[in-house]
């Protein structure tokens, strides 16, 4: 996914340190041997207990197959995802002790993703168990960003993510985006697995690139991930970057094994509308009746909280349930500024307006962008609270209305008053 490796939160710091310590190479031992023993279910079946055999919740709640429709895909041996390794076992218990605050966070944040990522990876055609990667990417933030300009959960750099099919520019940036970002995920892990015909050397290449892993292969004169870690052929990085999501996924199947408590579902749940022009995130929570945060927390690609100007328009995720309330307002507020734009073209022709029911000098100065003692300056009003309906009211800056002629008038004591 990157031309050089680049290291994933603070968690890699810590990383170091220990590699400091007991060298790469050193942890690296018995390497062939340990995967030559490796056997399928060595680490246990999966058993993430929220999610049922076809990706839905434990309650039977389905995946949405409107965004995920049923597809055989590619079935593939676990045996990878079982292997046996010391280097391994060794992150299984650094999860369980210094990394476990990290560990407890990232399987909390995971309980509202994996349903949908999980469904992703089936369709795909990929094997379900990469769904879990984000626990070492990112820790399933959708806001994660690396020092080398990766992004999001799957921590794609520009490149890679425009490569399949990303949007990233001013106004969205969909690596952040949990459903467009782990289906790009999987199709560029699918393609590494074509190229590598492994899924440890795919999980290499995704961490250091695939150009990387080709010329180790080269060197190496072939051979696995585990032994081209045995001969040194790796960055340090990408040593320990299989190792990590191993034992990520270890213990995720089964976590409470592990003194990791297992969250509740709290499956990503929402119904999605289609805007084509540019509205805050903020005046779309209004519309639904929700919160900003609720809104934004939906829709993270939108960088800048505001929808692009699309022509075709954009699809903005709204809380479940909220979709028809939201047209309604959206058609509204579209009615309203149509006929504001309207009344602004007629105005720039005869400087007029024409007052309608329920205007006010206050409400017609706010519209037009004037004040209220220039309106009744140019319209010579005595008392503009009596402001009716059909009264033509003239703009300042339009053409200028002339004052009103006042006729003398006699007084009742028969003097003239001016």
């Amino acid at each position: 996914m990157r031309d050089q490796p680049r290291y994933t939160y603070r968690v890699w710091a810590v990383l170091f340190s220990l590699i400091a310590v007991s060298g790469c190479t050193a942890a690296r031992r018995n390497a062939v041997q340990s995967t030559q023993q490796a056997q399928s279910g060595s680490f246990g079946k999966p058993k993430w207990s929220f999610l049922s055999s076809d990706g839905g919740s434990a309650s039977g709640t389905p995946i949405n197959t409107e965004l995920f429709p049923p597809s055989g895909g590619t079935t593939f041996s676990d045996r990878e995802f079982n292997a046996t390794h010391p280097r391994v076992e060794e992150f299984v218990h650094i999860y369980q002790t210094r990394w476990r605050t990290f560990f407890q966070q990232a399987m909390d944040r995971s309980a509202r993703y994996l349903p949908q990522m999980t469904a992703i990876m089936r369709h795909e055609g990929v094997p379900t168990e990469l769904a879990y990667l984000p626990f070492v990417e990112s820790g399933y933030r959708t806001e994660a960003v690396s020092s080398a300009g990766a992004v999001g959960q799957w921590q794609f750099i520009p490149a890679t993510g425009r490569r399949y099919g990303l949007r990233i520019d001013r106004y969205v940036d969909e690596r952040r985006d949990p459903v467009k970002s782990t289906r790009a995920a999987a199709r560029y892990l699918k393609d590494l697995y074509d190229m590598f015909g492994s899924w440890h050397l795919s999980l290499a290449a995704y961490n250091t690139g695939e150009g990387n892993v080709a010329r180790a292969i080269e060197r190496n004169g072939g051979g696995t991930y585990w032994e081209m870690m045995e001969n040194n052929e790796l960055h340090p990085e990408t040593c320990d970057f299989v190792p990590l999501f191993l034992a990520a996924l270890h213990i995720a199947r089964n976590p409470e094994e592990h003194g990791i408590y297992q969250p509740e579902e709290a499956q990503l749940r929402y119904d999605l509308v289609t805007i084509d022009r540019p509205v805050s995130l903020r005046t779309v929570a209004k519309m639904v009746g929700a919160s900003a945060e609720e809104v934004t927390d939906l829709n993270p690609a939108l960088v800048r909280g505001v929808t692009p100007p699309d022509r075709e328009g954009y699809r903005v995720r709204v809380p479940e349930g909220t979709k028809e309330v939201f047209e309604f307002a959206y058609a509204r507020m579209i009615q309203e500024a149509k006929q504001v734009e309207d009344v602004a073209q007629a105005t720039q022709t005869n400087g007029t307006y024409r007052a309608q029911r329920g205007d006010t000098v206050a409400t017609i100065a706010r519209r037009f962008g004037v004040s209220v003692a220039s309106l009744n300056q140019v319209n010579h009003w005595r008392n503009p609270s009596h402001l009716k309906a059909g009264t033509i009211v003239h703009l300042p800056g339009g053409p200028a209305r002339s004052a009103p002629v006042r006729v003398a008038s006699k007084s009742t004591h028969g003097r003239r008053m001016n």
